[in-house]
């Protein structure tokens, strides 16, 4: 079995841009978290719904994972096992 990695980012308004950030997620209780890889001395003001990034060859692959955290979760792995097989 390959070794895929998908990652979880999140568009996200930071001081006076636009940038993607990388989500970690973590258990909470029975649901998920998520914390965003914010650089240091930056402030979120506004974040947009998830997306899901992995490599196909040579180039970056995007696909919208939707609002919602869990939707998010289960997109992802969905996308793992379609690359997989």
């Amino acid at each position: 079995m390959a070794k895929v990695k998908v990652a979880l980012l999140r568009f996200c308004r930071i001081e006076s841009s636009w940038r993607w950030l990388r989500v970690n997620l973590y258990r909470k209780g029975r649901d998920w978290g998520e914390e965003l890889q914010v650089p240091k001395g930056k402030k979120v003001v506004k974040a947009s719904g998830f997306q899901l990034c992995w490599y196909g060859g040579e180039r970056e692959h995007f696909e919208d994972a939707g609002p919602d955290l869990q939707e998010a979760i289960s997109a992802r792995d969905h996308r793992i096992s379609v690359l997989v097989s």
